[in-house]
């Protein structure tokens, strides 16, 4: 009995630690030009390999997008823009899952205007509690964004010079395209994003130890 015990917390853990070394990046750009699954809806694509039940897995780790929009929340898509871009939101979508307004598939104002404030929202929702450890955005020409790039991450405004780490821990992410009428500085497409899965919580590692106090307490008291 004592050995099983014994067993059973090293299992529980060896469990433990091998979810601290849990992490992915998430290759958006890859995926779209790269891996098949080509331009469209995040819905439109839910079951092309290697996105499955709208979930991509990568390292352990899903991943599902959608968007949002300030005045019009329903109709916005996130969008898997090909030729190096990522993803981004589309809120006018046509019959063929593709974006129905010419340059409105980054994260920016719905339906491309030159001024507005019905701002895009990227969401990504995660099968498990993550930090971002890292996140690459592209500017509305597909080009690494190298201006003063800011942004909302879950409603905190970011504006680090580029540099997005130590994001969280949280399962859900919101990407939101700020104020200012510059497109330029302004809208985005999320190229890859590196995660790492969020430990067990200390909890666990609590019982791992109680369970080995307890052993050797059932020790003692054989032995004596």
């Amino acid at each position: 009995m004592l050995k099983k015990l014994l067993l059973t917390t090293v299992s529980v853990a060896a469990i433990s630690g091998a979810s601290l070394a849990s992490a992915a990046t998430f290759n958006f750009i890859d995926l779209i030009d790269n891996q098949g699954v080509g331009e469209g809806t995040w819905d439109f694509k839910a079951d092309t390999a290697p996105i499955s039940g709208g979930v991509w897995t990568v390292g352990g780790i899903g991943v599902s997008a959608s968007a949002t929009s300030v005045s019009s929340p329903g109709n916005a898509k996130a969008y898997l823009d090909a030729g190096g871009a990522g993803l981004g939101v589309c809120s006018t979508v046509n019959a063929s899952s593709q974006c129905g307004t010419s340059s409105d598939d980054n994260t920016g104002i719905a339906g491309d205007p030159t001024s507005g404030t019905n701002y895009e929202t990227l969401i990504l929702s995660f099968t498990t509690a993550v930090t971002l450890d890292s996140l690459l955005f592209m500017d509305r020409e597909h080009k690494i964004h190298t201006d003063d790039f800011s942004l909302k991450i879950n409603g905190i405004l970011w504006s680090p010079g580029g540099s997005f780490a130590g994001i969280g821990p949280a399962s859900t992410y919101s990407f939101e395209r700020i104020f200012g009428s510059d497109k330029n500085t302004r809208d985005f497409y999320l190229g890859t994003a590196a995660v790492t899965a969020v430990p067990l919580p200390a909890a666990a590692w609590l019982f791992g130890s109680a369970l080995i106090g307890l052993a050797g307490i059932a020790r003692k008291r054989k032995l004596s």
